[in-house]
């Protein structure tokens, strides 16, 4: 089913066009190659670390795209929650791996205090990035692949906890 939604676009998804970034190829491929080094990562403060990064990324993406593209109206680029949620699940999509929820619970689960004393950068994008994982599965885009995650990761937690 993730596979099947990889051409959607940013237009399906809702994002205003000052966002589509529409004469290139690939416009967020520097976060989904962040997505996919957060994947790979071992160590969960590692991989809050470089979550927290990932505005920075989106906003770079942008920055660069639009110097080469100047606009008239800069008012339209101000990346606000509802924007950057919206690069968030379409970049998720776009990187395939369905299983990325159990990385995001990895770190909940072993960072919870932490996550919940930096009230910082890293813990609002945390969040961000479990709610785009949330609205994939509410919406339907992906149900199939992130209903099959879910279980994984409810039992994956059950191992850990030796239940």
């Amino acid at each position: 089913m993730l596979e099947l939604k990889q051409n959607l676009t940013l237009n399906d998804l809702g994002a205003e066009q000052a966002f589509w970034l529409s004469e290139k190829k690939d416009p967020y491929s520097e976060v989904i190659l962040q997505l996919n080094y957060i994947y790979k990562q071992i160590c969960p403060v590692r991989k809050f670390e470089l979550i927290g990064k990932l505005k920075y990324t989106i906003c770079k993406c942008l920055d660069e795209y639009y110097s080469e593209h100047p606009m008239k109206n800069k008012k339209q680029l101000q990346v606000d929650s509802d924007h950057f949620l919206i690069i968030l699940i379409y970049t998720l999509i776009r990187q395939n791996q369905p299983l990325f929820l159990i990385h995001l619970k990895f770190i909940q689960f072993t960072m919870s205090n932490e996550i919940e004393i930096d009230r910082g950068q890293n813990s609002w994008v945390f969040v961000s990035l479990i709610a785009a994982v949330t609205q994939i599965q509410e919406k339907d885009i992906c149900r199939d692949n992130l209903q099959n995650c879910l279980e994984t990761v409810i039992q994956s937690q059950f191992i850990i906890e030796g239940i």
